[in-house]
Formats: C-alpha cells, structure tokens, sequence
C-alpha cells in the first residue's frame, strides 16, 4: 500500500486499515497482511493535498536576496526575518524555505 499511495502519510493508510476503508477479498485485513496474485483489494477513495506554488513579491524577494549572509555550493546563510516562519504547514502557505526556493529556483 505504500508503494502505490506515494505522498499519503504512513499514519493515514494505517488509520485507513483500521477504520475498514482498505478490504482484501471483501474481507477486513490487517496491517501486516500480505497481499496474493489473485487478491482482489478495494480501497476507499483517497483525495490527496496539492499545494500551489507560493506568490512571492517582487519586494519580499528581493529583500529575501538581501538578507544572504553567505552562500556556497553546499550551504546558504540567510538572516532570517523575524514573524515569518521556516517552513509552511500548519495552516501556513509558505515559509521562508518555500519562498528561497521560488526566488532562486533552486529545489534543493
């Protein structure tokens, strides 16, 4: 199941097994079953989060240009600005990693 529901959180298929939204041959199973050749597995419909690319302006990226302390291959210092958060989630867009990404187009 893990293999085929990339990008679902291990805890969520676990809690999907649980709550009998996962059947293996119109049976209940279990978490450390495996499936067969001739199996017939039916899983509930799963709808995964997309996350849209943030809109930074053009103001906030250049000050975020800014801040660059020092950068090399490997490492990029930034003097962060304070209120702003370093990673989105928890109901944040985005966060100052998000934003470095979409202004130097760098993924890594």
């Amino acid at each position: 199941m893990l293999n085929r529901l990339k990008g679902l959180p291990k805890p969520h298929i676990y809690k999907m097994i649980r709550s009998d939204e996962i059947r293996v041959n119109n049976k209940r199973c279990k978490a450390h079953d495996r499936v067969q050749r001739e199996d017939v597995v039916r899983i509930a419909p799963v709808v995964l989060a997309t996350r849209e690319k943030p809109i930074i302006s053009a103001e906030f990226a250049k000050s975020l240009l800014a801040r660059i302390v020092y950068e090399d291959e490997g490492m990029l210092v930034l003097n962060k600005p304070s209120g702003i958060a370093v990673h989105g989630g928890s109901g944040l867009d985005f966060g100052v990693i998000e934003a470095m990404r979409e202004v130097t187009g760098k993924n890594t």
